[in-house]
């Protein structure tokens, strides 16, 4: 495994890096969204925790039953978490059964596991918590999301909706959803549609998998599926949560970013977020084993990504998702592996230093 560090990112953008804890790469510092909008101290950044700072805590949420909604865990990007008034909303795909005519899962939807410590989680009892069968197709159903809470607890989602076209066939648009409370989701329409030729990677599949709001502008991450532009990073933003006017491919150093999974981000400051990407080793997601890599972008140009600044490898890699908990004073790592029946998290404690003395912010790494 090879674990390296972009040479063009200025030292200041290093500082903020993500990480995931990988065979032979000491993980660095883990971020996702947070309570509302994170106040960024300017004079003291998180300190890259060391590779022996992680403790593995073990499983957090496990595959139900025959019967149940969440029979299956896999088959779509819909793996995200925020903290909101002290309580871990911990969001994932879940799917009620498997079809052999089509192939795949069945009835994806969005569930929700609350916590009160980040580590020890409860399935919610109204499980699931978002839907999409606008005719009960066996493919349709919530297949990804990126969740974001804004300062007055409200959260916000932006997901994938597979919405069957004909007999075996489905789309997929970008819709959004929000919740008063985070257990119940009210959906909000269309937001990007799979068949407007203005869309960046429209023609069939839209999968958003990361969603915040920066000042006015409102912004979406996505992964197009079935086109040529399938498994590569777009973004649309715009004034208002349903105008998401602009669109474009995402890209770094003029070459796309290839994603499959899905992401997190942290924001540092006004003008400086990180980004985390799940992607394939081979560039298609069919081929390869699953690693992650991480950009820095500033939201003025959000389709500008410099990177990636790190790559990280999880044995066996299927769905990762962070949370920087200022709170607790801690790094967590949700993620799950193939077969993927479980998920997990890790922790790690999370320090500050001063800006003026860069070298202490760098731990050492294995070769």
């Amino acid at each position: 495994m090879h674990c390296f560090r972009h040479p063009a990112v200025s030292a200041l953008a290093s500082l903020f890096l993500i990480s995931v804890l990988g065979a032979g790469c000491a993980p660095e510092e883990l971020a996702a969204p947070i309570d509302g909008d994170l106040e960024v101290d300017a004079d003291r950044v998180p300190r890259i925790p060391s590779q022996d700072e992680w403790t593995d805590h073990g499983t957090i949420v496990t595959a139900g039953g025959p019967g149940d909604w969440d029979l299956h865990l896999w088959g779509g990007f819909a793996t995200t978490v925020v903290k909101r008034n002290g309580t871990y909303l911990f969001y994932y795909q879940g799917s009620d059964g498997f079809d052999d005519a089509e192939g795949t899962v069945s009835h994806r939807a969005i569930g929700v596991a609350t916590s009160t410590n980040g580590i020890d989680f409860v399935k919610h009892e109204a499980n699931p918590v978002l839907t999409w069968l606008p005719t009960n197709d066996v493919e349709e159903g919530a297949a990804s999301g990126g969740a974001w809470v804004d300062p007055e607890g409200t959260v916000h989602i932006y997901y994938g909706a597979n919405t069957a076209t004909a007999p075996t066939l489905v789309s997929a648009d970008a819709r959004a959803a929000s919740s008063s409370d985070g257990l119940g989701f009210v959906d909000e329409g269309l937001v990007l549609d799979h068949d407007d030729p203005s869309v960046w990677g429209s023609g069939d599949e839209l999968f958003p998998v990361l969603g915040f709001r920066e000042g006015s502008t409102w912004y979406a991450y996505y992964v197009p599926n079935g086109v040529s532009e399938r498994a590569q990073l777009g973004v649309a933003w715009g004034p208002s949560k349903a105008e998401l006017s602009s669109t474009a491919a995402v890209l770094s150093s003029g070459r796309n970013v290839h994603a499959w999974g899905p992401a997190g981000w942290a924001r540092l400051s006004d003008s400086l977020y990180a980004v985390l990407v799940t992607t394939s080793s081979s560039g298609d997601e069919h081929l390869g084993s699953k690693h992650l890599d991480v950009y820095t972008v500033d939201p003025a140009a959000p389709n500008e990504f410099e990177g990636p600044i790190q790559r990280y490898v999880i044995p066996d890699l299927s769905h990762a998702t962070l949370m920087l908990d200022h709170e607790s004073g801690r790094w967590l790592l949700y993620y799950a592996q193939t077969p993927v029946d479980t998920y997990r998290v890790m922790t790690a404690p999370l320090s500050r230093q001063g800006l003026g003395s860069p070298s202490a912010l760098a731990q050492p790494r294995p070769s």
